[in-house]
Formats: C-alpha cells, sequence, structure tokens
C-alpha cells in the first residue's frame, strides 16, 4: 500500500492519543494521504504540537486538540472543535489508551476504575460523540485499539486486559448499529518498537528480548508506521467490504 494507492483528500480525522508512539504514526500517515488531522493527547502538549507542527510543515492540515477521552465534556468539545474548523468529519482512530498494572488481589477500585475509563469508556465516548457526523460522512470509519490479552488475559493486568476485551465487543456492535453509512474494525498491534513499550516490558535488557522475539515469526519488534499502515488501509474506500472485524498486526506471533 503506497501514498498513491490510498487517497483520503477532503476527509477529516480524529486520532486520540496521537501525541506519541503508534497515534502520531497514524496521524501522520493518514495526513500523507491527504486527510486533515486532528491530533489529541490528554496531557501533552508538546507532543502534540511537534506532531502538528510535522504534518503542517509537510503541506498538510492538522489541529491540536488537548482532551482527556474519559472526559465527556471535554470529547464533546473536542468533535465540536473539529466540525467548527472543517465543518465534517470522517475517520475516527481510537489509540488512547492506559496501562496501570498490578496484582488482582491488591487492586483498587480507583486503579481499576481509571484504567476503564480510558480505555474503554473513553472509547465508547469518543465514537459515541462522533458518531452523528460519521454517519452524516456516509463513508465514516472508525478503528479501535485493542490488545492480543483482551483475548488471552496475562497476569497483573486485570484492569487493563477487561477494558481492552469490551473494546473489541464494543466495536462489534458499532459495526452493526452504524451500517451501512460507517465501517468499525480493531486493529490488536503485535510487539510494537514505541518507547512506552520498551520501558514497560524492559526490553533494553537483551535476554528479554531475545526471548520475546523467539515468538515471532518475523524475528522482530514491528514499527509504528507498519500499524499505521494498515489503519490507514482500513479507513479507506478500499476497505469498504470490510467492518466488525479483528485485525492482527503482529508478525506472525501465536495469539491463542
Amino acid at each position: 500500500m503506497t501514498n498513491s494507492q490510498i487517497d483520503l483528500s477532503g476527509r477529516v480525522a480524529v486520532v486520540t492519543g496521537s501525541s506519541r508512539g503508534i497515534g502520531a504514526a497514524v496521524a501522520r500517515r493518514l495526513a500523507r494521504a491527504g486527510a486533515a488531522v486532528v491530533v489529541n493527547a490528554h496531557a501533552s502538549p508538546e507532543g502534540v504540537g511537534e506532531v502538528v507542527g510535522e504534518i503542517q510543515a509537510a503541506g498538510s492540515r492538522a489541529l491540536g486538540i488537548l482532551a482527556d477521552v474519559a472526559d465527556r465534556p471535554a470529547v464533546d468539545a473536542m468533535i465540536g472543535r473539529t466540525l467548527e474548523a472543517w465543518g465534517r468529519l470522517d475517520i475516527l482512530v481510537c489509540v488512547a489508551g492506559l496501562n496501570l498494572d498490578g496484582p488482582f488481589r491488591a487492586m483498587t477500585t480507583e486503579r481499576w476504575r481509571r484504567v476503564l475509563d480510558v480505555n474503554l469508556t473513553g472509547t465508547f465516548n469518543v465514537c459515541q460523540a462522533a458518531s452523528s457526523a460519521l454517519v452524516r460522512s456516509g463513508h465514516g470509519a472508525i478503528v479501535t485499539f485493542a490488545a492480543r490479552t483482551a483475548f488471552l488475559g496475562r497476569a497483573n493486568g486485570a484492569n487493563y486486559c477487561a477494558a481492552k476485551a469490551g473494546v473489541v465487543t464494543l466495536t462489534k456492535c458499532l459495526a452493526w448499529e452504524l451500517a451501512p453509512a460507517v465501517r468499525a474494525n480493531v486493529m490488536v498491534p503485535g510487539l510494537v518498537e514505541t518507547q512506552e513499550v520498551m520501558d514497560r516490558l524492559h526490553l533494553d535488557d537483551p535476554d528479554v528480548l531475545a526471548q520475546r522475539l523467539a515468538r515471532i515469526p518475523m524475528g522482530r519488534m514491528g514499527r509504528p508506521e507498519e500499524i499505521a499502515e494498515a489503519v490507514a488501509f482500513l479507513v479507506s474506500d478500499q476497505a469498504g467490504y470490510i467492518t466488525g472485524q479483528v485485525w492482527w498486526v503482529n508478525g506472525g506471533e501465536v495469539t491463542w
């Protein structure tokens, strides 16, 4: 899939959690395909400004908006500003997420709620707030983000795994309810080389990294740009008959 094959000219996209990592790569990719892009983060004005500046320097349109996806009034305001700026909304990519890991028996209600609020309720908030504009678009597209542990579980991540499992089912419900005007699909990245992943999984340790790579047939970590390429395809007209699906982009890593 090259830039010439994916044309999003005239369309408007909101990408949550796009001040760094995969979200930033998605924002840049959609902009290169011709979309005007809202770059969003909760509390990273420097990161948002950097991504917006890169997109604008390349000759595309971008708008930075700080908003916590768990805060419904803030989400409503973000969608409102998008429509005020560009008059439409065609694409929504929900990358914003939060890990607050810990043992199940010691997990506080506050830690449980915060992770569900950001990952699951945040996705609900943004999708619902954007839904009317996406339906009006006539070719609206939603991509949400889950994780392999939504299907497998893991130790010390009950809040995160439960939230991401909810995102998968929520997205399948959106595919039913918003069709045919809007398509909704789930992206499940594998081990992707972002600073957050490197730090959280201690992949700066060569032995730890080697153990993780041994599970991946491709023998390497993914790049944010590779996830962004798959997202660009899913929101394009080329994927016009794809909805309600879970897309695994993981180098062939065994998922079950």
